[in-house]
C-alpha cells in the first residue's frame, strides 16, 4: 500500500499572508495538489476494488491518469495508449492531511476515504508534520477514524516507533507532498507510483522526483525507514533521512512542478495541469 501524506501545516512566513489559503485559479493553494491526488487515489483503488480485467474506458479519465498494466507485476499508473486493465491484488492508495487548520481539516471530512489530524505542534517545525501523518496512518489502521488530533502522539513518538514498525506491511510505503506546490502534475506523480510498483523485493527504500539538478517531492520511504523517519527533530525533515540511502529518481521535464510556493512572486503563474 502507498500511503500520501499531505503536509499542510507550514507557517508561510516569507509570503506574508497563509500561503495555503491564497486563491490560485478560484480555489485556495493547498487544494490544487491535493484534488489531483484524490483523483489518483480514486481511480487506482477502483481499479483494484473491480478485481476484474475489464478494460477501463479511457473516456472516464482525465489525460494525466490513464491506467496500464506493467506485464507480469503489479499493476501501475502510467500515461500510455492501448488497452488498460486491472489486477485484483495490486496496491491501494490512501489519503492523510495533515494540518494546523480546522477550515482545511472541515474540508477534509467532507471528502470519503480522505483521512485527516489536527496537527498543533506542526508550527514547531516539519519533523511534527512527518510524524504526525506517520502516526495517523497507524491510526486509521487500528480504529478506522478518519480524523484525529495529534497532540498526545507528538509528545513520544519513540514509544510508538516500535510497534508501528512491526504492524507496518513489509509492502508499505510512504509518500510526504506537500501543499504548497500547486504545478506538480498527475503525470509526475503517476510516473513516481509506477517506479515504486517496479520494486520488486523492496530492494529500494527510498523515491524522489527530480528535474535536472533539481531534486523535489514528493519523497516516498518505505516501511522499514519509519524509525528514522519519526526520530527527526524540529525542523529537519525526510530529505536528511534520504540522503542515508541510494534514491531512485524520476525524472521529470519541468521544474516549475518542483516549485514550492515560498513567496508571492512564485504564485504568479496560470494553473495548468
Amino acid at each position: 500500500m502507498i500511503h500520501i501524506i499531505y503536509m499542510a501545516a507550514g507557517n508561510s512566513r516569507r509570503f506574508g499572508s497563509n500561503k495555503l489559503f491564497y486563491e490560485l485559479d478560484g480555489k485556495p493553494m493547498y487544494r490544487h495538489l491535493l484534488e489531483r491526488l484524490i483523483e489518483i487515489k480514486d481511480r487506482y483503488n477502483k481499479l483494484k476494488n473491480t478485481g476484474t480485467n475489464k478494460p477501463l474506458d479511457s473516456d472516464e479519465m482525465d489525460a494525466d491518469t490513464v491506467i496500464d498494466t506493467y506485464s507480469g507485476t503489479d499493476i501501475g499508473l502510467s500515461k500510455k495508449a492501448g488497452t488498460k486493465n486491472a489486477e485484483s491484488n495490486s496496491m491501494a492508495i490512501d489519503i492523510t492531511v495533515v494540518t494546523r487548520y480546522r477550515e482545511i481539516l472541515d474540508y477534509c471530512s467532507s471528502i470519503p476515504d480522505c483521512h485527516a489530524v489536527l496537527s498543533p505542534d506542526s508550527e514547531k517545525g516539519i519533523s511534527y508534520t512527518i510524524k504526525a501523518g506517520i502516526m495517523a496512518v497507524h491510526e486509521q489502521k487500528k480504529t478506522g477514524m478518519q480524523m484525529w488530533q495529534s497532540s498526545m502522539w507528538q509528545k513520544k513518538p519513540e514509544k510508538n516507533s516500535g510497534s508501528l514498525h512491526n504492524t507496518a506491511e513489509p509492502e508499505d510505503y510512504y509518500m510526504f507532498a506537500v501543499a504548497d506546490q500547486p504545478y506538480l502534475k498527475s503525470q509526475s506523480v503517476i510516473k513516481l507510483i509506477d517506479k515504486i510498483l517496479e520494486n520488486k523485493g523492496n530492494k529500494r527504500l527510498v523515491f524522489s522526483l527530480r528535474c535536472g539538478d533539481a531534486v523535489g517531492n514528493p519523497c516516498v520511504f518505505h516501511s522499514s525507514l519509519i524509525p528514522q523517519l519519526l526520530s527527526l527533530e524540529g525542523d529537519k525533515g525526510g530529505r536528511s533521512v534520504a540522503k542515508k540511502h541510494d534514491c531512485v529518481y524520476v525524472d521529470i521535464a519541468d521544474e516549475r512542478e518542483l516549485m514550492d510556493i515560498d513567496t508571492l512572486s512564485n504564485s504568479k503563474h496560470t494553473v495548468t495541469l
